[in-house]
């Protein structure tokens, strides 16, 4: 692989040889790329209110899938404790789910920072692995895997430590999708201005099998915390979640993505 650094805390890497094909099962080999971030064994550093966002497989069929939580962890000693939230997913074949975080438990290991969670609405359930962001480094305090079929890759960031208002998102912003697990994804990137509101207008770039094309940008962010704070949707058949300062939200219609809006 080849890495470059960011600073003391934090590594950017990216796979360098060609995928190869396995023999006899024909299976293709991995292309891979990602950023590591300096490590933490303490459950302390999980304390407090969340945002999940995760992309995967379905189970049932080649499409992809996305899913966005309010977690909420609270620790009951340097090693465990308890959960409760909101996750919401979407996938093309299995419409929306929503389901309660609360009444699970997590458990550290505090030699390698490694998270595992017990039964909850979590299911099938991830593992994670704690990082101690900076003021230097991206905002993430875990990295999470699925442990199904799924193949789901989740990142736990901070969440709204109380309920937000529409108003206090106003301002400039410039917004992306993450890597989706479903080929037929459109790749969007653009800038967007929110007002006080919630009325959004912008220009996006988006790259599709068809080209690259350009676009305007108009919707509307309504903030109303009903799953959890920062919870709410951007126009007609979205979920979103806001901390304050990012803006993650889904379509419940077509290929499932997960758009990430931050401030400029």
């Amino acid at each position: 692989m080849a890495l470059y650094i960011v600073n003391s805390s934090e590594i950017l890497l990216t796979s360098l040889e060609p995928p190869t094909i396995g023999i006899p099962t024909g299976t293709p080999g991995a292309l891979y790329s990602g950023r590591a971030i300096v490590s933490a064994a303490s459950s302390q550093s999980l304390a407090g209110n969340f945002v999940l966002h995760a992309n995967g497989l379905t189970c049932t069929g080649p499409s992809g899938c996305a899913g966005l939580g309010v977690v909420t962890l609270t620790s009951t000693n340097t090693t465990t404790g308890t959960t409760a939230g909101t996750l919401v997913t979407y996938s093309p074949l299995q419409g929306v789910l929503s389901g309660s975080l609360a009444g699970g438990t997590y458990t550290v290991d505090a030699a390698s920072g490694r998270v595992t969670i017990s039964p909850s609405g979590l299911a099938p359930l991830p593992v994670f692995y704690l990082a101690a962001p900076t003021t230097a480094t991206e905002s993430i305090h875990a990295f999470g895997i699925g442990s199904d079929a799924t193949a789901s890759f989740e990142l736990l960031e901070p969440g709204a430590p109380a309920n937000v208002t529409t108003a206090s998102l106003a301002g400039n912003y410039f917004f992306c999708d993450e890597l989706a697990r479903d080929e037929t994804v459109v790749s969007r990137v653009g800038t967007v201005k929110i007002s006080a509101t919630g009325v959004a207008t912008g220009t996006e770039d988006d790259s599709a099998t068809a080209g690259l094309s350009t676009k305007a940008v108009n919707y509307t962010v309504t903030i109303d915390n009903a799953d959890g704070p920062g919870t709410g949707n951007v126009g007609a058949n979205t979920f979103a979640i806001t901390n304050g300062t990012k803006l993650f939200f889904f379509q419940e219609t077509g290929p499932a993505s997960i758009t990430v809006v931050e401030h400029q």
